[in-house]
C-alpha cells in the first residue's frame, strides 16, 4: 500500500511533538481530533483526503501538521513534488518548534538538496536546535560531524562521544553502536579485527566449489 510513507510521516510527528508553547494557534485537543482523521483517511489509501484534513491546520499553526504537509510535498504524497514547498512547510514546522522539521531542513541544507545553495552554517544551525531539545536523532547527527569533522566543524572525538552518549542515553541503537565502537580498547579493536579475518577466511574457503554450483 502506498500511505505508509505518509503514515510514517504522522508517527514520528507524534513521537516528537513541538516543544512546550511551540504548538500554534491551535488547541492540541482539536488538533489532535482532526489528525485522527486524517490518519484513518491515509489507511484507507487516501492521501488527497487526509492532506486536505491537514492542511487547514497547517494554515492555521499548527507544526505537526506542518511538518507532514513538507513531507507530503517532498515525497509526492497526495500532492505533486514540490521541493521548494517542501522547504516553506518545513521552515514554518521548525519555527512552530516542530524537532524533525529541524533535522530536516538540517539534511537539505547540508546537501543542498531543495534550497537555493548547501549552507553548512545553516544545517549546522538547525540540527543544533533540534539537538537542544533533546531529539535522539539530531544529537547523533552533531556526533558524527564532530567525529568526521565535516560541515565546518572541526573534528573533536570527545565532543562527539558527549552527543552519542546522549542519544544513545535514550535507547538510539546508531549511537549506542558508535559509542561502542569509539571506546574499544585497543585489544577489543584488535580481538575483534582478527574474529572478522577468521571469519572471512572460513566463510571464503567455504565457498570454493565449481562455477556451475555458484550460479542461481
Amino acid at each position: 500500500m502506498p500511505w505508509k510513507p505518509l503514515i510514517a510521516a504522522v508517527l514520528i510527528s507524534l513521537a516528537f511533538p513541538p516543544p512546550c508553547g511551540a504548538q500554534g494557534n491551535v488547541s492540541s485537543e482539536s488538533s489532535a481530533a482532526v489528525r485522527e482523521k486524517a490518519i484513518e483517511a491515509l489507511i484507507q489509501g487516501d492521501y488527497e483526503r487526509s492532506l486536505e484534513i491537514l492542511e487547514p491546520l497547517a494554515h492555521a499553526g499548527d507544526p505537526i501538521a506542518q511538518y507532514v504537509m513538507g513531507y507530503a510535498h517532498e515525497e509526492g504524497l497526495g500532492r505533486e513534488p514540490d521541493l521548494e514547498a517542501a522547504v516553506r512547510w518545513y521552515k514554518r514546522a521548525a519555527e512552530g518548534g516542530h524537532l524533525e522539521a529541524m533535522v530536516r531542513l538540517g539534511e537539505m541544507y547540508a546537501l543542498g538538496y531543495g534550497v537555493d545553495a548547501q549552507n553548512e552554517e545553516l544545517a549546522v544551525r538547525y540540527v543544533a536546535r533540534a539537538a537542544t531539545y533533546g531529539y535522539p536523532l539530531a544529537q547523533h547527527f552533531l556526533g558524527m560531524f564532530n567525529l568526521w569533522g565535516t560541515l565546518g566543524v572541526a573534528r573533536d572525538v570527545p565532543a562527539a562521544l558527549s552527543f552519542f552518549n546522549l542519544a544513545a542515553d535514550q535507547g538510539f541503537a546508531p549511537s549506542m553502536s558508535i559509542k561502542g565502537a569509539i571506546e574499544m580498547t585497543d585489544i577489543q579493536r584488535e580481538a575483534l579485527a582478527a574474529e572478522m579475518n577468521e571469519t572471512r577466511d572460513r566463510y571464503a574457503a567455504n565457498q570454493v566449489m565449481d562455477f556451475e554450483t555458484q550460479q542461481a
